[in-house]
């Protein structure tokens, strides 16, 4: 009884160590993923900021533009 009990036991605790290979693996592979998404959105992010930064020029621009129309000097 005990050699049948140690036997199942064995070859339960080989699947579950496969079963946790496989996890280990499946884990690998969210990471990398979950590095890839960061990555993109530190792109994303950077591009936002240059996006930004253009558009807070256009802005100075124009109220430049704006403020020669409205000078009493100038028009």
């Amino acid at each position: 009884m005990n050699k049948v009990t140690n036997e199942l036991l064995y070859e339960t605790l080989k699947e579950v160590r496969s079963d946790i290979s496989i996890l280990k693996e499946a884990v690998r592979r969210v990471d990398s993923r979950m590095g890839a998404i960061e990555n993109l959105m530190a792109g994303f992010h950077n591009t936002l900021n240059w996006h930004g930064q253009e558009l807070d020029e256009h802005r100075g621009r124009l109220e430049d533009i704006e403020g020669q129309s409205h000078d009493p000097e100038t028009g």
